[in-house]
């Protein structure tokens, strides 16, 4: 999947009111089932170490922090943030990800866009998830999704569903992977890209860095 592809994925996140206002019907997702796993599990995160973080603050004044392993990089626009395993997946002029690299993208999910996305009141973490799955990769009608059975899983006390599997378009398929956090009242959405068959090098990691998100939002005044 050419690079290119790949930034139009992981910037589909910040996209979704447009996405939403439009109501779009494409869905070019297949979904192996529709029902997440029952059984929550708390994921062995110990052997990933986080010795670095990053904090990016929104419009609204909250302000996302994420914490990486040593030799990670990580960048911060807006209330967003985008990490990856090495500096040249953050090249402009890369013609795609390759082998042994694996990049993602961190968008903070506050209860005013949950609602804007028409989840009501109290969404879990699965029912943002699947709302998600459903508007923003339609984003890209060129790719094709195959995702499996969401899971439900614990790091660091913190509620995340995960959601794998492959994105594939003209130029060839990656792995992809979806989690959404819930931190506080609010959730976060990190979206991975990594080569075919390569993502489960890294979902130890991918798990301890999501276990590792917050989101504060700023009290109002009086």
């Amino acid at each position: 999947m050419k690079l290119r592809t790949l930034k139009t994925l992981l910037l589909a996140s910040l996209l979704v009111f447009v996405l939403a206002a439009c109501g779009g019907d494409d869905n070019n997702t297949t979904t192996n089932t529709t029902s997440p796993t029952t059984e929550t599990t708390t994921s062995d995160t110990s052997t990933t170490t986080l010795a670095q973080s990053i904090t990016s603050t929104d419009a609204a004044g909250g302000v996302l922090t994420v914490s990486y392993p040593e030799g990670w990089q990580a960048q911060e626009f807006g209330g967003s943030i985008t990490l990856g395993n090495s500096a040249e997946v953050f090249a402009s002029d890369a013609p795609a990800i390759a082998s042994g690299q694996v990049v993602g993208s961190l968008l903070a999910l506050p209860t005013e866009m949950l609602s804007l996305l028409g989840l009501g009141e109290n969404p879990t973490a699965t029912d943002v998830l699947a709302n998600m799955m459903n508007t923003t990769l339609t984003e890209d009608p060129n790719a094709q999704f195959t995702v499996g059975e969401p899971e439900s899983i614990t790091v660091n006390d913190k509620e995340i569903v995960i959601q794998t599997g492959t994105a594939t378009d003209a130029n060839g398929t990656s792995d992809v992977a979806f989690l959404i956090v819930q931190t506080g009242t609010s959730f976060a959405l990190l979206s991975i890209i990594a080569p075919e068959g390569e993502y489960a090098t890294y979902d130890a990691q991918i798990r301890a860095i999501a276990g590792s998100v917050e989101y504060t939002i700023p009290q109002a005044d009086g």
